[in-house]
């Protein structure tokens, strides 16, 4: 088969929806099947490279609405593709509209979904844009084959899921659990907190700092490692050194995966403090979970957040945006170690009973074969 995706960006860039594709991709490949990526470049330059067997396409990012971006049509690339599947990441609204012309052009096409998140209305003009954008996104869903979520969650928490329930199967959003491992760590005499992820909005990084701030009133035996970059980071530093709290948060920026391991591995207590739904699934606290860390997330309706970490099982869940919550569970899990050990050991096997690479690529192949076969 000759698979073509459609995705936002793809790796170097950093992120859980990037790391998926790439995986699949990946996989897909070792199975003697082609594959095509086209996603955006962080630049306005066209770039072509071949990585690990795959062809990626960057197109020129030439504006950006929302972190949206826009780039050329891409219909005659497809065309000269011409691809025996089509599998679309969603959100992704300059590819979602150009693959429903592209559909009405060739109505024989077999495209799949996968269904990543929705987009939030954080304003009126997300609002509105939502409305518009449903106009052609809803028929594309209609005209799809096959659509994948990566929860049960999300299909009852999203009105265009929900709406296509029939022809919707979950498929998580899985790792290579055997590679998250490492025997470095950083030196510290400190309890480790980390985060892991981009600093947007929907992170709720605000909430964490401040529970931050509540839990310092306490004890002083903690650190907080922020990884990650993003349009709030200049935000959160200057937060930080208001409540100033320089010495228990540490921002590190963007940093190699390689370079993630240790600190995933040095860490006693995972965090994702996420407040809206554009946080569909959390891939971060699979990573976490390969360490045997507990993780402390929050209860996000409609979200797939709690579907991958069980409430009083691998860590501890919290209502969103609650700082006071925020900090007592995080105290909670540094004053007793043997529920950090247990927690995290429960969240090791939860890993390998549910979110495995082989699971996942399993599924994908039978909806590629399935759906390239007209069953």
């Amino acid at each position: 088969m000759k698979i073509l995706h459609l995705g936002k960006y793809f790796p170097p860039d950093i992120g859980g929806v990037e790391r998926f594709t790439y995986v699949v991709a990946k996989e897909i490949v070792k199975l003697k099947n082609e594959v095509i990526v086209v996603v955006f470049n962080n630049s306005n330059k066209f770039k072509r490279e071949r990585i690990d067997n795959i062809d990626v396409i960057r197109l020129p990012r030439i504006y950006n609405i929302f972190r949206t971006p826009l780039t050329l049509p891409i219909i005659k690339l497809i065309e000269d593709a011409n691809p025996d599947l089509i599998h679309l990441h969603i959100p992704n609204p300059w590819f979602e509209l150009n693959l429903l012309f592209y559909f009405l052009k060739y109505p024989n096409s077999k495209i799949v979904v996968t269904y990543h998140s929705d987009v939030v209305n954080y304003t009126i003009v997300h609002f509105v844009g939502n409305i518009i954008r449903y106009m052609y996104l809803l028929p594309l869903l209609f005209f799809s084959k096959k659509i994948m979520a990566t929860s049960e969650n999300y299909i009852h928490g999203s009105f265009a899921l929900y709406l296509f329930r029939n022809k919707t199967s979950v498929v998580p959003l899985s790792i290579d659990y055997t590679k998250f491992k490492t025997n470095d760590k950083i030196k510290t005499d400190k309890h480790v907190l980390l985060y892991v992820g981009r600093l947007f909005r929907y992170k709720g990084l605000y909430y964490l700092i401040n529970a931050i701030k509540m839990l310092s009133v306490k004890r002083k035996d903690f650190i907080l490692y922020i990884v990650g970059d993003g349009e709030l980071k200049n935000n959160l530093i200057d937060l930080t050194r208001k409540l100033k709290l320089n010495k228990y948060i540490k921002f590190l920026g963007k940093i190699p995966d390689k370079d993630i391991l240790k600190y995933y591995n040095s860490c006693e207590i995972f965090i994702l403090p996420s407040v809206f739904k554009s946080e569909a699934f959390g891939i971060v606290q699979l990573e976490a979970m390969c360490f045997k860390k507990p993780v402390i997330s929050t209860n996000i309706k409609g979200s797939g957040i709690t579907y991958v970490n069980i409430n009083n099982t691998t860590g501890i869940v919290v209502k969103p945006k609650d700082i006071e919550s925020l900090s007592d569970a995080i105290g909670k899990l540094l004053n007793d170690k043997g529920l950090r050990l247990k927690m995290g050991y429960n969240a090791y096997k939860r890993v390998k009973m549910y979110f495995t690479k082989e699971k996942m690529i399993k599924n994908i192949l039978n909806v590629y074969k399935n759906v390239v076969k007209g069953i």
